[in-house]
């Protein structure tokens, strides 16, 4: 079964942006997470998911947009590996 990889873009409240951070770190197996500058001083969080091809993004993004704090979630790429 081929694998996808998936970057997320995760729009946080300010207040939140480590807490929500933290809690994907323990949540997911995300194999790269980083704060971006979105402009005007807005951070954001973008995370990059390897998935089996037959699991469901659209649910991974709604547990993520479930995270509070969180106000939005975009994919921003997603790729089929092999």
């Amino acid at each position: 079964m081929a694998k996808m990889s998936v970057i997320f873009q995760i729009n946080v409240d300010p207040d939140y942006l480590v807490n929500v951070q933290e809690r994907l770190k323990d949540s997911y197996d995300i194999k790269d997470i980083k704060m971006v500058d979105v402009g005007f001083g807005i951070k954001a969080i973008q995370a990059l998911f390897i998935l089996d091809e037959d699991q469901s993004v659209e649910d991974i993004e709604y547990n993520l947009s479930e995270i509070e704090g969180v106000s939005s979630v975009q994919i921003i790429s997603m790729n089929r590996l092999g």
